[in-house]
């Protein structure tokens, strides 16, 4: 649709398309009226500048997404054992990427059971609260 239409509308949707390699990662949406709008050709709403101010936030959306990404990629490599709770691997992602860069608390115990469901629990050991507990995460190299 983009290459077919060729308005200034279309290359900003087409470049919005090209820096994304995953959408469902980037939990990526469209609002259906832009979407209709857009598929049949007519104009912009009136309501969305040519230059959207949601952009920036969009971005930043996308970079927090990343680095909880980061996050459960080193969970999974993590072969020492060690148990962190959500505050602390949050506080370890704050020092690394900073504030703005790390999802709060709560969406990060959000995103972790969205993203592990039963191979995720939250336990209570020696004083600290939410210590993440993966298990049966095993994967068979070879059939037994």
């Amino acid at each position: 649709m983009c290459a077919k239409q060729c308005d200034q509308w279309s290359v900003e949707v087409q470049g919005r398309l090209r820096q994304c390699i995953d959408f469902v990662a980037a939990e990526a949406r469209y609002h259906h009226n832009c979407n209709a709008r857009f598929i049949f050709g007519k104009d912009r709403p009136s309501s969305l500048p040519a230059s959207s101010s949601q952009q920036p936030a969009a971005k930043l959306q996308v970079h927090k997404r990343e680095t909880f990404l980061m996050m459960c990629d080193w969970l999974k490599e993590n072969t020492d054992g060690e148990l962190l709770s959500v505050t602390e691997l949050r506080e370890r992602l704050v020092g690394m990427f900073g504030e703005e860069s790390v999802y709060c608390m709560k969406k990060i115990k959000q995103e972790l059971v969205s993203r592990y469901g039963d191979h995720i629990f939250f336990a209570t050991m020696k004083g600290h609260t939410d210590v993440v507990c993966m298990c049966n995460m095993v994967t068979l190299s070879a059939p037994l």
